[in-house]
């Protein structure tokens, strides 16, 4: 009967360990879920960031091509002024005369 007594302890004592065993590796599943679940909040983080990043480039890169289309059409008017006051300024120089009768400039047809 003591045998059995001590045999039982013993169990008891293995059971403890066992139950302790189970208790640390438990505890470490739940630390590494959390780590995992963590890191997975990380990732969905930094891709919104990142869609975000690419939303707002493509909104910058799209104002200024408009920015770029409105130079662009401003240019293309100041050269046609350009040339318009080219063209006035080489005719008044080349064309008007002064009609000393007149007091007036005159423009041949």
């Amino acid at each position: 009967f003591e045998e059995l007594e001590a045999w039982g302890h013993q169990r008891d004592s293995e059971l403890q360990q066992i139950k302790k065993e189970a208790e640390r590796y438990q505890g470490a599943v739940h630390r590494l879920e959390k780590e995992r679940n963590d890191l997975l909040n990380e990732k969905d983080s930094a891709e919104r960031q990142l869609s975000q990043q690419s939303e707002d480039d493509k909104t910058h890169r799209e104002q200024l091509f408009h920015r770029v289309a409105k130079l662009h059409g401003a240019n293309a008017r100041l050269l046609d002024k350009i040339r318009d006051l080219e063209g006035r300024l080489c005719a008044s120089e080349s064309t008007p005369a002064l009609d000393p009768a007149a007091d007036t400039y005159s423009h041949p047809a």
